[in-house]
């Protein structure tokens, strides 16, 4: 995205967050005050091998798609996180067994956290990414199966949400990318005016 584009809202504009996450509602709502949410349908697939053009192609398509249902908007919103480590985009566990797997290929090492987003209106699509170093301090295997038993992370790219409090973590970057929006970034392109 270039520094040149600017979308200006206000309290009429029709804005959509295209994202089923809880957490990305709740860090948009810190900078747009009045959205609605609309998830995007169909499997999440990209054929892009490198973090950055992954979740930006994931974004771009989750807007896409939403964009052509919702009817009439102003701006649409979609991001994708993905964890990569070791050369490898990690996503969604699928069940307690690779939760575990996961957690155990981050511990006590440093990986990094990407997050694609799309702003879609109707004569410009324009996206950016945002990456975080994300470093676990050292967990016991019976500390990591509490967490996947107490937490459940099973819709969390990566198989943790650093928003729990229960892992023990550093970041380096933006704290709220891992959390699954780049607040920061994403407040250079909105302008509110009454």
């Amino acid at each position: 995205m270039t520094d040149d584009f600017r979308f200006v809202y206000g309290d009429l504009s029709r804005v959509v967050l295209a994202s089923s996450s809880p957490r990305r509602r709740e860090l948009l709502r810190g900078i747009i005050p009045r959205f609605e949410v609309a998830a995007p349908e169909g499997a999440e697939e990209t054929s892009k091998k490198y973090p950055a053009r992954a979740v930006m192609d994931l974004a771009r398509k989750k807007a896409a798609e939403v964009g052509k249902r919702v009817g009439a908007y102003d701006l649409i919103i979609a991001c994708d996180t993905a964890v990569y480590s070791g050369g490898t985009i990690l996503g969604k566990p699928k069940d307690a067994a690779d939760a575990l797997n996961t957690l155990r290929l981050l511990n006590a090492a440093t990986h990094k956290v990407y997050s694609g987003v799309c702003l879609l209106t109707n004569d410009a699509c324009k996206g950016f990414y945002d990456k975080t170093y994300v470093t676990f301090f050292e967990h016991s295997d019976a500390e990591l199966e509490r967490y996947i038993a107490e937490y459940k992370p099973f819709d969390k790219a990566g198989a943790y949400g650093v928003q729990d409090g229960f892992l023990r973590i550093k970041t380096v970057g933006s704290l709220d990318n891992v959390i699954g929006l780049p607040t920061e970034k994403l407040k250079r392109y909105l302008i509110y005016a009454d």
